[in-house]
């Protein structure tokens, strides 16, 4: 897959490419679930009456990848997770922090991730943790979070749904991981409708990995990203050099290329401290 976005107005990290995967030819490229519009967070929370999970850890770590989404004529229903770049999330149980709260430690990485609130109500990653919590109805233990961000702002690699994806799954695990991946989205989507609107063409590969389809409400998009499927390293970053020079020549937008294989995995735990 080569994969041509616009470089924002500050410095970026990019991992070298590598060899990309053949997408004809996996039976695993379909669409895994559907997420509709009218459906409400509090239709799928756990009730109160619901006893509340023991935390499993201390802290966690997880990671989610970059994804692109508005592909060709799927415009916000279907998105895709992109391999080997993303951001993560460390999640600790926190004595100092208020029981059922969030706080936000640390924000670091990428282009000027320091301009990222740490208000946990108007951060993404916040916004997610924040609403799973609600879910699992967690009020008896404070949680910080801190936040590695691996993608650079405004990319259009779905840099804000990486960080609730991350988030989302960071709390799950932490409490015993209870929530199934179509919660954590709704949970994501929380986040992403502060930001960019009510549509999971993002934060549902971000969660579920692979090609997702998702319906949305509203058409948007951070920056331009050209994708395209291809099944040769070589050719790809042909292709990607041509669409750098057609970003440039057309719209005098700067960009990067990558050549990188799809994500199948989504958001997942990389590391944890047991209690």
């Amino acid at each position: 897959m080569a994969i041509c976005h616009h470089q924002p107005p500050f410095p970026t990290h990019h991992t070298s490419p590598f060899t990309t995967t053949n997408l004809s030819r996996h039976p695993l490229l379909r669409l895994p679930s559907s997420f509709r519009c009218n459906i409400s967070l509090s239709a799928t929370t756990i009730l109160e009456s619901e006893p509340e999970p023991e935390p499993v850890y201390t802290s966690v770590k997880s990671f989610a990848p970059a994804t692109v989404a508005n592909l060709g004529p799927g415009f916000d229903f279907l998105g895709c997770a992109v391999d080997g770049i993303g951001d993560y999330v460390t999640v600790k149980i926190d004595p100092q922090v208020n029981s059922g709260e969030v706080s936000i430690t640390d924000i670091t990485g990428a282009g000027n991730s320091k301009k990222l609130t740490k208000n946990p109500t108007w951060n993404c990653a916040g916004i997610a943790a924040i609403a799973v919590m609600k879910m699992l109805n967690i009020r008896s233990v404070g949680l910080s979070l801190s936040l590695e961000k691996g993608l650079p702002l405004g990319s259009g690699l779905g840099s804000s749904a990486a960080s609730a994806a991350a988030a989302a799954v960071a709390v799950n695990e932490l409490f015993g991981s209870k929530l199934p991946a179509s919660e954590l989205v709704l949970a994501g989507l929380e986040s992403e409708a502060k930001v960019s609107g009510y549509h999971a063409d993002n934060i549902a590969p971000a969660i579920m990995g692979g090609f997702a389809g998702a319906f949305g409400c509203t058409i948007s998009g951070a920056g331009p990203t050209a994708v395209a499927v291809i099944d040769d390293e070589g050719k790809g970053m042909e292709i990607g050099e041509k669409m750098v020079e057609a970003f440039m020549v057309e719209g005098n937008l700067k960009a990067v290329a990558m050549v990188k294989k799809l994500d199948r995995i989504g958001a997942r735990l990389v590391s944890s401290t047991s209690r």
